[in-house]
């Protein structure tokens, strides 16, 4: 007995779906802060004021944001069966226009690679004994542009924005008809990397508040919500399935369904990834609604931390590159600390913890048989790390207090 469930509690640490799951946690959030500072250097190219592209959170946002959340959960809780319908809706547009923003870079890239290889440049139409400068002078200017793709083309819209609607919009239908899990991930974390691009946080005081509050409430509403409601409410909340709204209009107007057609759907506000990945009982475990199952504040919420660390260690080596001189940094450094701890950047310091810390909630969950609040794990190993780091670089005090400019 006992060595029979030891054997099945290692042979579930060794389930392919849990790796699976924790590395895609980690590439989900190193997108997003990544894609965080790809947005806020897009922003400065186009001369646009930052404060009106994004939301910054301050201190008494960071303590209410827990409240509201806790209020936002209850709500899901008692009326799910009567706003269900209704969420798959808002969750369909939400992630039509996340998955778009996501995709953003990777399009426009793709499309100057493609412009650039196919549109006629000056170089390739000057003859022998023709100067460049007397070639130019008879190319057409739209010839000779790389980013043909990116300008206005129809009603506004690029040739890279139509891909983008078209693409994300195509996305969310088959995700609708079919609820495949896979399209439930692509489209949660597509909704993560937009919300750590749109939301910041200013400083380490309020990042450490954010986490903190979170943290409670994460113990809570996991450990502890059962003992006051009757029942887990986390988990009933991230286990229910919603109503699909096209199934349903199409028994009310009385139209053939096919079988294709989920009655139910998973909403994309979690990851999941069924049992036995790579076996032949993945199909079965998935149609069984045998999952594992990550949050996405669990994803974007520890985002917001990598975001600022990845944008501070940015902001930091341009300034060491542009204005201090050597005597100036040796000025700063410890005689205990090696070199290399304090030139080691934030970002990676924080990625390895948010590695370790999912992959720990993750053996926990398999261990106990039961669920676990991540950010119980996530937290320490991502906030601790930057405030240690940060004391011992002797930067505690400016990334703190300090509400500078992320570029």
């Amino acid at each position: 007995g006992a060595e029979a469930r030891q054997g099945i509690e290692w042979s579930a640490l060794l389930d392919p779906a849990s790796l699976v799951l924790t590395l895609l946690g980690l590439a989900i959030v190193t997108a997003s802060a990544y894609r965080s500072l790809i947005f806020e250097r897009e922003t400065e190219k186009r001369g646009e004021v930052s404060s009106e592209n994004f939301v910054t959170i301050d201190t008494a946002q960071a303590l209410g944001i827990p409240i509201l959340s806790s209020c936002i959960l209850l709500l899901v809780f008692y009326f799910f069966s009567f706003i269900s319908m209704a969420l798959v809706v808002l969750m369909a547009l939400c992630a039509a226009s996340a998955l778009a923003f996501a995709l953003t870079p990777v399009v426009n890239g793709f499309c100057r690679w493609a412009g650039s290889t196919t549109l006629p440049s000056a170089a390739s139409k000057q003859r022998p004994g023709t100067s460049a400068a007397e070639v130019e002078a008879h190319v057409p200017r739209a010839s000779m542009s790389s980013n043909a793709l990116l300008d206005p083309l129809l009603c506004g819209l690029s040739f890279a924005q139509m891909v983008l609607g078209l693409l994300s919009s195509a996305v969310v239908i088959l995700w609708l008809v079919s609820g495949h899990w896979v399209l439930n991930d692509i489209l949660g974390a597509a909704l993560c990397v937009t919300f750590s691009s749109y939301v910041r946080l200013p400083n380490l005081k309020v990042c450490t508040v954010l986490l903190l509050c979170l943290f409670t409430y994460d113990i809570f509403w996991v450990f502890l919500s059962e003992h006051f409601f009757g029942q887990n409410v986390m988990v009933s909340v991230a286990t229910q399935q919603s109503v699909n709204p096209v199934h349903t209009v199409a028994k009310r107007l009385r139209l053939d369904v096919p079988e294709v057609v989920q009655t139910e759907l998973e909403l994309p506000v979690k990851l999941i990834i069924p049992h036995a990945l790579f076996t032949s009982e993945a199909l079965e475990n998935a149609r069984e609604r045998q999952f594992l199952i990550l949050g996405l504040g669990d994803l974007a919420l520890p985002s917001l931390l990598l975001a600022f660390a990845l944008c501070h260690d940015n902001r930091k080596l341009k300034a060491q590159n542009s204005s201090l001189t050597d005597a100036a940094r040796q000025a700063t450094r410890s005689t205990f600390w090696p070199d290399a701890l304090r030139e080691l950047g934030y970002f990676p310091t924080c990625t390895v913890g948010y590695l370790l810390g999912l992959e720990i909630a993750l053996m926990m969950g398999v261990i106990f048989r039961a669920a676990q609040p991540a950010l119980l794990y996530i937290v320490p190993l991502t906030l601790g790390p930057f405030l240690i780091m940060s004391a011992i670089k002797g930067e505690l005090g400016s990334v703190w207090h300090g509400s500078v400019k992320l570029l």
